[in-house]
């Protein structure tokens, strides 16, 4: 299930970091002369740092301006969820 507010998810600053990571990863990978400047573990050194900040941008609040019906399907969906707690796991 997408997230309500899919459709202005290219303002989220963790697809945005998530996107430069691809378009970085992808100029590597056509352009053979970037491995003169960038070895093996430069690259992946530079992943890494990479997908953390993707992991961190993602938990980060964001003021993404939102359009009504948006709004109110975010609202629909806070308001299904379960207001229990789920039954504890038996240990059979």
């Amino acid at each position: 299930m997408l997230i309500p507010n899919w459709k202005v998810a290219y303002k989220m600053w963790s697809v945005l970091a998530a996107a430069l990571l691809a378009a970085f990863d992808a100029l590597v990978a056509i352009l053979p002369t970037l491995h003169d400047y960038f070895n093996q573990s430069t690259l992946a050194t530079i992943n890494v740092v990479c997908v953390i900040a993707v992991a961190f941008l993602r938990v980060v609040q964001q003021h993404i301006p939102v359009d009504e019906e948006t709004k109110q399907q975010m609202l629909d969906s806070v308001s299904q969820l379960p207001t229990t707690a789920p039954a504890p796991l038996s240990k059979d």
